[in-house]
């Protein structure tokens, strides 16, 4: 699929640990068809300077 016809999920991962985000990422992805798109928007409360890296 091309990028111009791809499908944009957002997925808001609040503050999440990273196991169960990676997770609810997987359970996502595993739905998408191929050329879509996720958007991850999330926080990590214990190291806020990662998320942003």
């Amino acid at each position: 699929m091309s990028s111009m016809g791809a499908v944009i999920h957002h997925l808001d991962g609040g503050d999440l640990g990273c196991a169960r985000l990676l997770i609810r990422t997987r359970d996502v992805v595993a739905t998408l068809d191929g050329g879509d798109v996720v958007h991850l928007a999330t926080t990590d409360p214990d190291h806020p300077w990662r998320v942003a890296r």
